[in-house]
C-alpha cells in the first residue's frame, strides 16, 4: 500500500513538474513573441519553428494553439505593413503595435473589428508611416487631425494635445482604436443591426464625421464619391489581409507537416 502511494505521489510531482514547465515556456514565449519574428526569408522558418514547440506539448488546448498561431500571423502582417518604415519604429513601439492589434483582434474580432480590417484601415491612412502628414494636416499612423487629436489624448488620460505623443505609433495607434470602437458603439447605440454597415458607418465617420455620416444616414443617402471609394478600398483591401493571414498560418502548418 505504502508503494503505491509512493507511486501516485512521484506521478502527482511528476505531473505538476510538467505542467509547470508549460507555464514558463508559454509565458516566454508571450514575452518574445516580436523578438521571434524576422524581416525577409526567415518568417515562414520562424513560424514553422513556433508551431513544432507548441505541437511538443501536446495538452496544450486546440484553442490556444489556434490563438497563438493568429498572434504570429499578425507579427508577420505588421512587419510585412510597415517594412518601408521600420527604420521609424523602436522595437518597443512596434512590440506595443503588434500588442495593441492583438488584444483588439482576439476581443472585438467577431464584429468585424478584425487585424484585417486594422492592417487595411493603416494602409490606407498612413501606408504604415508613423511620421505620415497628410495635405490638410492630419499626423501620425491613424491620421489624427489637430481637434482630434486634443480630443483622444483627453479622453486617454493625457493632459492634451502633444506633437511627441500624436507621432508615437503606439499611442496613436492605441487612440485611433479608441476612437474606431467608440464610433462602432455609436452605430450599434443608433440601432443599427447590420455589422457590416455598422462597419461602413464606423469608417465613414472616421473620415468625414459622425454628425455629416449621421444625416446621411437618416436621410438615406451615402457621403460624397470620394469618401465612398475611401471606405470601399479599405473593405476591399481587408480580403487581402485575411487571405495574407490564413496562407501564414496554413503555409506554416505544411511546413511543419513535411518535416
Amino acid at each position: 500500500m505504502q508503494d503505491m502511494e509512493k507511486k501516485w505521489f512521484k506521478l502527482f510531482i511528476f505531473s505538476m513538474s510538467v505542467f509547470i514547465i508549460v507555464l514558463v515556456i508559454v509565458a516566454r514565449w508571450n514575452v518574445t513573441l516580436v523578438e521571434e519574428v524576422k524581416k525577409s526569408g526567415t518568417e515562414r522558418e520562424s513560424l514553422k519553428k513556433y508551431i513544432e514547440k507548441i505541437e511538443l506539448l501536446g495538452k496544450v488546448e486546440i484553442n490556444y494553439i489556434k490563438d497563438t498561431l493568429r498572434q504570429k500571423a499578425i507579427a508577420l502582417g505588421f512587419w510585412e505593413l510597415t517594412a518601408e518604415y521600420s527604420d521609424k519604429y523602436t522595437s518597443k513601439e512596434k512590440q506595443d503595435c503588434i500588442q495593441l492589434i492583438v488584444m483588439t483582434d482576439e476581443q472585438y474580432g467577431h464584429k468585424g473589428f478584425d487585424a484585417p480590417l486594422i492592417f487595411a484601415w493603416l494602409e490606407k491612412e498612413s501606408k504604415g508611416n508613423p511620421e505620415a502628414v497628410s495635405y490638410a494636416g492630419a499626423k501620425g499612423l491613424t491620421q489624427w487631425t489637430d481637434y482630434r487629436a486634443w480630443k483622444i489624448l483627453v479622453s486617454m488620460g493625457y493632459p492634451g494635445y502633444e506633437k511627441e505623443l500624436i507621432l508615437n505609433p503606439a499611442v496613436n495607434l492605441a487612440g485611433g482604436l479608441f476612437y474606431l470602437h467608440g464610433l462602432m458603439n455609436f452605430w450599434e447605440w443608433k440601432g443599427v443591426k447590420d455589422q457590416d454597415l455598422i462597419l461602413t458607418y464606423t469608417l465613414q465617420s472616421y473620415r468625414w464625421g459622425s454628425e455629416n455620416t449621421e444625416k446621411l444616414y437618416n436621410l438615406g443617402e451615402k457621403a460624397n464619391n470620394p469618401d465612398n471609394q475611401h471606405v470601399s478600398w479599405i473593405l476591399s483591401r481587408r480580403e487581402y489581409w485575411k487571405e495574407k493571414l490564413k496562407y501564414w498560418i496554413d503555409d506554416a502548418q505544411k511546413l511543419t507537416d513535411k518535416s
